[in-house]
């Protein structure tokens, strides 16, 4: 009997047992199921507020960023806007006397467009500015009192060049010690690229017209007798048969060279080549503003020994040089863009050239 009680004992507690295991391996089973569950409830979940984010978040345009980065730097930097204003407002007379200056004067008709463009690029330098930039004290401070220094002696010597130089230097101090050291070198471009609205001054104004005009009247004369025609030079005055073609200050090519000048900047300043083709399209510059000078001279100098006597001469020939005058700015911008594409497929550019 004691056998059988032991067996029978022996039985129930293997039963127990296999029962505890069998509700153990249940237990694991139904926590695996509801780990896996609360995973996938949880993975619905973030699917939906990713999708909800998605839907809820609107696709701005091109146009709509460049508005909100433009009001972005109007509501971060209202003291640099401000300083605008108050330079402005300073320096009146001298946009006045420089005003008078851009309409009046042909050889600088092109001023009252540099500033409009020099915004032009500090726009398509937007993506470059930094909002949180640190100001450099030390340097801004420095050039904001040299150029309050050169407008003291400017207004004493009624120097309108040095005059405007002053505002540039204001201005450029200004936006390092309101907007940072980072943006200071970004508007670099932009604000020095004013230059170009300034005149020169008299005397240096005088000496590059009359050496101008001196290559021009050597190497027109030089073109005309390979033409065949019986050009002679004596001084600034081209002696062709009984025609005396006088080559005039307003002749000389300053006024295209100046203003070529300021188109080439302007293109070194816009285009994202690397540094060589930059600085080859700035040392054209000036040969061809001269060659397109001497060839409206050359083709001015053909009209006077082509064109018959008759009573209407003088009109022809009057309309012949203005209509050579006005074609000079698309010649040489045309020769510019031929350089341009010259230099697209005779220099190849590698990713590590330096762009800037």
């Amino acid at each position: 009997m004691s056998d059988q009680r032991e067996t029978d004992f022996k039985e129930r507690t293997e039963s127990k047992q296999s029962e505890r295991v069998q509700t153990g391996s249940e237990l694991k089973v139904s926590e695996q199921l509801l780990i896996e569950s609360s995973n996938k409830e949880s993975l619905e979940q973030s699917s939906n507020r990713s999708t909800d984010n998605q839907l809820s978040v609107p696709q701005l345009s091109t146009a709509q960023l460049s508005v909100a980065q433009i009001i972005r730097i109007f509501r971060t930097y209202p003291a640099f806007f401000l300083l605008l204003l108050v330079l402005f407002w300073s320096y009146r007379s001298t946009f006045a006397e420089l005003s008078q200056l851009w309409i009046h004067d042909p050889q600088y008709s092109h001023g009252i467009l540099i500033p409009l463009f020099s915004f032009y690029l500090l726009y398509l330098r937007r993506d470059q500015l930094v909002f949180d930039d640190q100001p450099s004290y030390f340097f801004s401070w420095a050039i904001i009192f040299f150029g309050l220094g050169m407008r003291i002696v400017a207004g004493m010597l009624s120097f309108l060049p040095l005059d405007g130089l002053s505002f540039i230097l204001v201005l450029f101090g200004g936006a390092g010690l309101l907007c940072g050291r980072k943006n200071q070198r970004v508007s670099f471009g932009p604000i020095l690229f004013l230059i170009f609205m300034i005149p020169l001054p008299y005397q240096m104004q005088k000496w590059m017209g009359e050496e101008l005009q001196t290559v021009a009247t050597l190497v027109t004369t030089n073109i005309l007798q390979t033409l065949g025609q019986p050009a002679l030079a004596d001084g600034n005055i081209i002696l062709l048969d009984e025609v005396k073609l006088e080559v005039a200050n307003a002749c000389s090519g300053l006024r295209m060279l100046m203003t070529f000048i300021a188109f080439a900047v302007a293109t070194v300043l816009v285009i994202q080549r690397c540094w060589v083709v930059k600085l080859l399209i700035l040392v054209s510059s000036i040969p061809i503003a001269l060659v397109v000078n001497i060839l409206r001279i050359v083709a001015t100098g053909i009209a006077h020994v082509q064109v018959p006597d008759m009573d209407s001469r003088e009109s022809i020939l009057k309309w012949i040089h203005d209509f050579n005058g006005w074609l000079m700015m698309p010649v040489g911008l045309s020769l510019l863009m031929l350089e341009l594409y010259i230099y697209k497929h005779l220099l190849i550019e590698t990713k590590n050239d330096e762009l800037y």
